[in-house]
């Protein structure tokens, strides 16, 4: 694209700016700027009103490195209980990559949690060159280590009520069954449901982080919203009726209580991983963790 495209995105950008200062939200600024938020919207490919909350951000943006909740409302002149009515919105757009969504505490114990916005790198990248950008995160995964990886970053994101469990665990199965190596292949024969198949690559992640094995409690807290949801997959695991064991792909250490019970990666996964090229950590023995070998 030349400057002349980029010149007039920023204009545009200004122009939604400058017209929703002072706003109130009201409805009707959608009206007036629909042909500016359809310029934006066409250009990142997100909904118009998407592309108007994307405009204010990036420009506050500017002047601090993540905008406050507390920042928008004092930019549209507008209640939080206004603000709150497109969260929706926001949240699209954190699930979607553009924007990640934090919470910032004023140190007192008598207001809810601000919100934090902060306007994805590469977005703002595209938006100040005028380069169109794919936001889709699939095109930078370029190894099998890269989707392990992205699946604790979504785990992260889930334990922080960051995005939905619904998303968290559709978009695990999208990015695991975009990519094509030996070792996704063989993963998808196995045709998991995509809770079995986010809790596996977690633990093969853990397994490759150090840790070897993973809490399976802190995974269904950090994961399920509903009660019974956690007792029950938890209950899968400990009597051991979870597809996962009986394809042999986990294993699960002997003990009597449910705070030390620990879940890794069995022989069959490893063998899985070295058919498939992946290095694997070296077998280490109780002596050598006790001398520090």
């Amino acid at each position: 694209m030349n400057n002349n495209f980029k010149q007039k995105l920023h204009e545009t950008i200004e122009t939604i700016f400058e017209k929703s200062n002072g706003c109130k939200l009201d409805d009707t600024i959608f009206v007036k700027l629909e042909d500016e938020n359809a310029f934006i919207a066409d250009f990142l490919g997100i909904k118009s009103k998407q592309a108007f909350f994307i405009s204010v951000l990036f420009t506050l943006n500017l002047r601090t490195p993540s905008v406050v909740s507390t920042y928008l409302q004092n930019h549209f002149d507008c209640s939080p209980i206004r603000l709150l009515k497109y969260r929706d919105l926001l949240v699209e757009l954190q699930e979607s990559k553009h924007i990640k969504i934090g919470n910032s505490s004023d140190g007192t114990f008598t207001r809810l949690k601000a919100e934090i916005y902060t306007i994805n790198r590469l977005l703002n990248k595209s938006m100040m060159s005028g380069k169109k950008l794919d936001m889709d995160i699939v095109f930078l995964l370029k190894s099998d280590f890269d989707i392990l990886n992205y699946s604790s970053i979504i785990l992260e994101e889930r334990s922080r009520n960051q995005c939905s469990l619904e998303y968290a665990l559709n978009e695990n199965q999208r990015i695991i069954y975009s990519f094509d190596s030996p070792f996704i292949s063989t993963i998808k024969e196995m045709k998991m449901n995509t809770v079995d198949l986010f809790f596996y690559f977690v633990v093969i992640y853990t397994y490759y982080n150090h840790s070897r094995s993973i809490s399976p409690r802190d995974f269904c807290s950090n994961v399920f919203d509903d009660s019974n949801d956690k007792f029950n997959f938890l209950q899968t695991l400990i009597n051991g009726n979870n597809d996962l064991f009986k394809y042999d792909l986990l294993s699960i250490n002997e003990t009597e209580y449910l705070d030390e019970l620990k879940i890794g990666i069995s022989k069959k996964t490893k063998d899985i991983l070295k058919d498939c090229g992946l290095l694997l950590l070296p077998e280490i023995s109780k002596n050598e963790y006790a001398f520090g070998i």
